[in-house]
């Protein structure tokens, strides 16, 4: 079986999309697939593809918002117009500029058309014609929660063969399992921390961080605590005005550390009083899994897919209760979830693992 995986994501720093295809693209070596991942190097300014070669590439030099434009509108680019696949997997709202005998599309949320205000008009427009063609098109969608599955039927009277497989998280987290307060030193440049609250997520409305910001000043006060509050992640859309309106709510200003190597956000994990998942819209959700298995104590948001991910009724709280948000983060403070004895953290470890996406992917790929 031959399988050409679209990795057009993929640039730096990873994105969640990218981290999707080189993890799923490394995790089929054990099947009898021949993967391929499309990657462009835009005129070799993506300097990413060369940390990943260990997978096998087909890389298109050509200027990516030229060439993609073109994709857009069916035109193959000239790295495969010579290239023949059984079977075509696209990984996020954009059209492979490839004709291939099968074709399968993940899709992990539908944010773009549920919320089209929190994206850029070009990025609603394209994602939306993307997903009804993948919708009418391929032959197989798979989506990546119940959640995200039920909001795109909502949109379409007729849909393709579809499946639900959840995410798992990186062989450094598995690796990592069960290792909360066991590394006590942070890396030099996080000397500065002291105790804090974790948000993981780039700073931007759906996040929901203003609300975690007046929560940490109401337990400071509540326990006589000087918690900090730390973002692991890029100031995106609105960036400046949630982090304005942050400060006001906590007493001082968050601490915002931009993108970080999977290796620092371990140790913040570790080290964390505790980890907060506050989003109001997410299609799956890959760091409340990340802190379970490591150990942090975590605390979720009770909304959309995050509701699939939520181990104990113990770590969640309503979405906009800053109040039940304050509670939450009390019970759950310092404290790992290796101590909940109604949790099977090794069935979490297992479930959230790339052999077991791999497989299910397999699966799928074989029926086509």
């Amino acid at each position: 079986m031959k399988l050409l995986i679209d990795g057009r994501p993929v640039r730096s720093p990873l994105s969640g999309s990218a981290v999707f295809v080189v993890n799923l693209a490394r995790a089929m070596s054990k099947f009898d697939v021949e993967t391929s991942i499309f990657f462009q190097s835009d005129r070799n300014r993506n300097q990413e593809i060369k940390n990943l070669s260990d997978l096998k590439q087909i890389v298109s030099h050509a200027n990516k918002t030229y060439e993609n434009l073109l994709a857009e509108y069916g035109f193959n680019c000239k790295a495969l117009k010579s290239f023949k696949e059984l079977v075509a997997h696209e990984t996020y709202f954009a059209r492979m500029p490839i004709k291939a005998a099968k074709k399968i599309a993940t899709i992990h949320d539908v944010i773009p058309l549920d919320y089209p205000k929190w994206f850029s008009w070009r990025n609603s427009h394209y994602a939306r014609k993307n997903f009804y063609r993948q919708m009418s098109e391929c032959d197989h969608v798979v989506f990546s929660s119940n959640f995200t599955l039920d909001r795109a039927l909502s949109y379409c009277d007729e849909a393709p063969k579809s499946s639900v497989i959840q995410l798992a998280v990186s062989e450094n987290i598995q690796n990592s399992f069960d290792s909360y307060g066991k590394e006590k030193n942070l890396p030099p440049k996080f000397s500065h921390l002291d105790q804090y609250i974790l948000m993981v997520g780039n700073v931007e409305p759906r996040k929901n961080i203003p609300i975690v910001a007046e929560a940490i000043g109401i337990l400071n006060n509540r326990l006589n605590l000087n918690l900090n509050l730390v973002i692991a992640g890029k100031e995106n859309f609105k960036s400046q005005e949630i982090l304005v309106e942050s400060s006001r709510k906590l007493g001082k200003d968050p601490i915002c550390l931009g993108f970080i190597s999977e290796d620092e956000k371990i140790a913040l994990y570790q080290n964390t009083a505790c980890h907060v998942y506050a989003s109001k819209y997410e299609g799956f959700g890959i760091p409340p899994v990340e802190g379970l298995l490591i150990g942090a104590p975590t605390v979720v948001a009770q909304n959309t897919s995050l509701l699939e991910i939520t181990p104990s009724p113990e770590m969640g709280f309503q979405t906009d209760d800053c109040l039940d948000l304050v509670n939450a983060l009390e019970r759950n403070l310092f404290r790992s979830p290796f101590l909940d004895k109604s949790i099977d953290m090794n069935f979490l470890k297992k479930h959230f693992s790339w052999t077991r996406v791999a497989d299910e992917y397999y699966q799928i790929y074989k029926s086509l």
